[in-house]
C-alpha cells in the first residue's frame, strides 16, 4: 500500500445473473499490478460446496445468508490485512441482508445489516468501502446456470429490493449500466489517482 492510505475497495453488488463476475473477470484482465486484489462471489462459492444441497426455495432464508456473509467477511478480513492499493469484490458483505429481506424477514436482514455497518461508504472506518456499483440487470439477458437458478420472477424483486434496501438504509451506490465494456471503463476510471501502470491500454 502505498503511504497510509487505506485500501480503495470497490464492490460489485446486486441480484444474480446482472453481469458481476463477468465484470470481475474483465475488470482483473484490464489490470495488472501486485497492488490489486479480488474477492469471488461468497455466495457461488457456498452454493458450489457446503450448500449445494439447500433448495432453491430457501437460499435467501436467514441461516444460508448468514453463513455467506460470515464467508465474505473473512475473505475481505484477509485481504485487508494484505496492504492492497485497490481491492475488488465480487458481492458486498452487505448483500446478504438483501436477500434476506426479499423474503420479508426484515428483523433478520436487519441483524445481517448491523453486523457489516461499518462497511457502509462514508463509515468511519478503515474497512469500508469507497464505492458500491449495483449492476442494472437491463443490460444483460437473464440467463440462469448450474448455481444460479432463480425465477425472472424473482430475479426482478432482488433487483428492486436491493434498490430499496441501498435507498432506505442510506447505503450510497452507483447503478452501473451499459454494455460490459462501458461498465469497465466506468470502474477503471473511478479508480484512485495511484501509479497505474499496470493498466493495460484500454
Amino acid at each position: 500500500m502505498t503511504g497510509e492510505r487505506p485500501t480503495h475497495k470497490v464492490a460489485f453488488s446486486g441480484a444474480g445473473c446482472v453481469g458481476k463476475t463477468a465484470l470481475m473477470e474483465a475488470v482483473r484482465f484490464d489490470v495488472e499490478a501486485p497492488w490489486v486484489g479480488f474477492i469471488d462471489e461468497a455466495a457461488r462459492v457456498y452454493f458450489s460446496g457446503t450448500g449445494s444441497q439447500i433448495p432453491l426455495s430457501r437460499r435467501d432464508d436467514f441461516g444460508p445468508q448468514s453463513d455467506i456473509q460470515t464467508m465474505a467477511i473473512s475473505s475481505e478480513e484477509i485481504a485487508n490485512a494484505q496492504g492492497l492499493d485497490v481491492l475488488f469484490t465480487d458481492s458486498s458483505v452487505s448483500d446478504a441482508a438483501v436477500f434476506v429481506a426479499s423474503t420479508g424477514d426484515n428483523e433478520g436482514a436487519e441483524r445481517l445489516f448491523e453486523r457489516v455497518r461499518a462497511w457502509i461508504p462514508g463509515s468511519d472506518s478503515d474497512i469500508a468501502y469507497s464505492r458500491i456499483y449495483v449492476l442494472d440487470p437491463a443490460d444483460v439477458p437473464y440467463e440462469t446456470d448450474a448455481i444460479r437458478q432463480e425465477s425472472l420472477q424473482t430475479h426482478q424483486r432482488h433487483h428492486q429490493t436491493f434498490l430499496d434496501f441501498f435507498g432506505s438504509h442510506g447505503i450510497a451506490h452507483q447503478l452501473l449500466s451499459g454494455t460490459l465494456r462501458q461498465r469497465t471503463n466506468t470502474v477503471l476510471e473511478g479508480l484512485p489517482k495511484i501509479d497505474r501502470t499496470g493498466l493495460r491500454d484500454l
